[in-house]
């Protein structure tokens, strides 16, 4: 969804979440791939799991 464009907000009401809970999971994400942004990290996502890509059009 960050590869959408999505904001933390839009994202927490498409899944049921609180924000919080939505920035934790990214700031997971941002550590463990090492990520400056939101842009880098969708870049990341889509490049070590390529297959991926086609699941983001249909959120």
């Amino acid at each position: 969804m960050v590869a959408l464009g999505l904001t933390n907000e839009q994202i927490a009401r498409r899944l049921g979440l609180t924000t919080r809970t939505v920035r934790k999971h990214l700031e997971d994400a941002f550590a463990r791939t090492g990520a400056r942004s939101r842009t880098e990290l969708a870049v990341r996502w889509r490049q070590e799991v390529p297959s991926r890509a086609d699941l983001t059009a249909s959120v």
